[in-house]
């Protein structure tokens, strides 16, 4: 007969990230002279150069330097609309790449320049469309402040100033290839998430506009503030952004990746030509703007976008909800759209679901069907079907330990949760081991919780299953087919019938705790895996990503700072171990300066 110690251990986190829904906020210049300023510094003049941006140009013209970058005074770069199209200058004048006719008026669309030490190029949307230019080696270092919006220069007109919107301005020290352009342009990047070929240093400014703040933030480790002068004012971007995407080319269709499960079929005779390039973005939060939605839906939505396309085209899009989890009954899920994220939602029509043989496990698709342009597409549902978004469920045995972990995307009414537990694969006849463990009502952030089921004496070998049940506050029940499963691990001496661990393995508390100056934080995994190594604050956004990589053990150190080197308020942060991208483990520990 076993003894069971039952121990329950709520924790409440708020996983984010430094980052606001969808695409966040972006910079609107009118036609006065309205611009960001920013000093000079060494990372504003590298030698080799990308200048890239989003902007949506409320007019196009003949003519006027109508500036996105400047710093060319005095022999620096410059990179501006001129004659409905761009014009990328390097040297003040010496050096220009021009192309006219493709920038189109209030409508989004990504630029990109780039000169790698011998050649310019111009992209427009991912597309090559000037360049390359041979203009051999050359330096364009200057002394004079960068200016976003406006050229920089105060005695030229307001001509010479953009009137639009801009968001996503990022400055490389190397020249981006064209796929690398592609793959990073409709996603908000981080130091894990580049294109392959590039490091977090090769990024010299990265003006995300998302802090709200004047001056506004440089998510470079480069500390580039910009000073918005004369009043450029923010607003909510509509920029085809995310926290992911997934780019496609051509007649090609797109197949689901690990991180956009969306799939783009063509049809055959509407496919959208062989210049198309496509993108299936994924924003891993709920979106700000709810109205017209049913009463439930994930921290999870999409959006669709093309340029390029050489005629009408029309497209099956299915969006895979395996991952989402917690939900009950597929039958009731419904597909909702919207063109930007300003705008209200409404229903697909002629919407399908494939729950590939089974309406209650969580596995399947809903497709959008004969699509003839792309826009937001999100789940949702008029019952409890979404009450509570469960993301993962893990069992780990840690510490002699049998430990739960798991998270939710987001909940609603959730009172609380039960666990079940048997030996045998079959939830019916499973026992409740748990009292009620307090959920978070409704909340459409990030949630996690611990549980430990402490079991004494244990015999090796023997097998666990656990599932999980939430119940909202007006009584309604909902069982989770996901189930997690533990075993008992083996000693490396034979013939022992009890556990023993020599070797202490999870993640280690911080040493020294309370943090005064920087701390380590060690882990220790029985196999090689993946790893992710994570500060949060209280408020649950993320600080810095302490490590990402392959390992066993490592120990890391963390000095008190967020990802961008700014020193953080005194307090508690939490620090959390994935493993193979699973939540492993979570601490806590407190900055004191």
């Amino acid at each position: 007969m076993k003894k069971i110690m039952i121990i329950c251990l709520p924790i409440l986190l708020f996983y984010g990230t430094l980052s606001a829904q969808g695409a966040g906020k972006a910079l609107y210049f009118d036609t006065t002279f309205e611009y960001v300023k920013c000093l000079n510094s060494t990372s504003l003049n590298p030698s080799n150069i990308t200048l890239e941006t989003w902007l949506n140009p409320a007019s196009v013209s003949a003519g006027y330097d109508k500036c996105f970058i400047d710093k060319r005074n005095g022999g620096g770069y410059h990179l501006r609309h001129y004659n409905k199209g761009i014009s990328f200058r390097l040297v003040g004048d010496t050096y220009t790449l021009s192309v006219g006719d493709v920038l189109t008026a209030n409508e989004w669309q990504h630029v990109a320049a780039t000169y790698d030490g011998t050649d310019m190029k111009i992209y427009h949307n991912g597309k090559l469309v000037a360049g390359p230019k041979n203009i051999g080696s050359i330096s364009f270092s200057n002394t004079h402040y960068l200016s976003l919006g406006a050229i920089a220069w105060t005695s030229w007109s307001s001509d010479f100033c953009f009137n639009g919107i801009m968001d996503e301005i990022r400055i490389w020290d190397t020249a981006l290839t064209q796929s690398q352009i592609q793959e990073m342009m409709n996603k908000k990047i981080y130091s894990n998430n580049l294109a392959s070929g590039l490091a977090w240093t090769n990024l010299n400014a990265y003006w995300r506009f998302d802090d709200g703040a004047d001056p506004t933030d440089d998510y470079s480790e480069n500390n580039n503030t910009g000073n918005l002068i004369s009043g450029p004012a923010y607003q909510t971007s509509t920029a085809p952004i995310g926290d992911a995407s997934h780019i496609g080319t051509g007649t090609s269709n797109l197949t689901e990746s690990a991180d956009v499960p969306v799939d783009i079929t063509w049809d055959a005779s509407g496919d959208p030509g062989g210049s198309a390039i496509f993108s299936a973005i994924q924003v891993n939060e709920a979106p700000d703007v709810t109205t017209g939605l049913l009463a439930h839906h994930p921290a999870t939505y999409w959006e669709l976008w093309i340029a390029y396309e050489d005629a009408a085209y029309q497209a099956d899009v299915s969006f895979h909800y395996d991952n989402i989890g917690g939900i009950s009954n597929e039958s009731n899920l419904k597909l909702y759209t919207r063109s930007n994220a300003g705008n209200s939602w409404s229903e697909v029509s002629g919407f399908t679901i494939n729950d590939e043989g089974n309406n209650t496990d969580g596995i399947g698709s809903i497709t959008a069907n004969n699509l003839t342009s792309f826009s937001q597409f999100i789940l949702t549902s008029a019952d409890n079907t979404l009450s509570v978004i469960l993301s993962s469920l893990t069992a780990q045995y840690l510490n002699n330990t049998p430990t739960l972990y798991w998270e939710t995307q987001s909940e609603t009414d959730n009172m609380g949760w039960f666990i079940y537990r048997n030996e045998e694969e079959d939830f019916t006849s499973a026992e409740k081991i748990s009292e009620l463990i307090e959920g978070h009502g409704t909340t459409s952030q990030m949630q996690s919780y611990i549980y430990e089921d402490r079991i004494q004496n244990p015999e090796v070998g023997d097998k666990y299953y656990y599932w999980l049940e939430s119940i909202d506050y007006s009584g309604i029940v909902n069982y989770y087919d996901r189930v997690a499963v533990l075993t008992i691990p083996y000693h490396d001496e034979p013939g022992s019938g009890s556990v023993t661990i020599p070797e202490q393995y999870g993640l280690f508390q911080n040493e020294p705790n309370p943090v005064t100056s920087s701390t380590n934080i060690s882990f220790n995994l029985p196999s090689t895996a993946h790893v992710d190594l994570t500060v949060y604050n209280i408020n649950g956004q993320l600080v810095k990503i302490l490590y990402s990589g392959i390992a066993s053990y490592k120990t890391v150190q963390w000095d008190g700072k967020d990802e961008f080197g700014k020193a953080q308020k005194n307090g508690i942060y939490l620090y959390k171990l994935e493993v193979n991208g699973k939540l492993h483990e979570i601490k806590k520990m407190i900055l004191m300066r």
